[in-house]
């Protein structure tokens, strides 16, 4: 994983990305706003794009695609079958 900083395009800013092997996370996120004072340490949206990052890199596929869905999914499926003991 790496950093990098980007300004406003059109009104977006770019959270993350995934290219060549590599998991890059906007500095805003990953930089000090990030963390907060729950017991979790990170905040909820640093971690959802970390997430989404890595589901990239781990499927290879990318955000329109159906198999990133299903990698998606299937995890959701598995982390609550965990929490819950289903």
């Amino acid at each position: 994983m790496k950093c990098f900083t980007s300004i406003l395009d059109g009104g977006s800013m770019l959270n993350g990305f995934y290219r060549d092997g590599l998991v890059f996370i906007n500095s805003d996120l990953a930089g000090s706003a990030s963390l907060t004072n729950e017991r979790e340490g990170l905040s909820n949206r640093l971690l959802k794009v970390a997430l989404e990052e890595v589901s990239h890199h781990v499927t290879g596929s990318t955000d329109t695609s159906r198999d990133f869905q299903d990698y998606l999914l299937d995890l959701a499926v598995k982390l609550a079958r965990t929490e819950i003991s289903v």
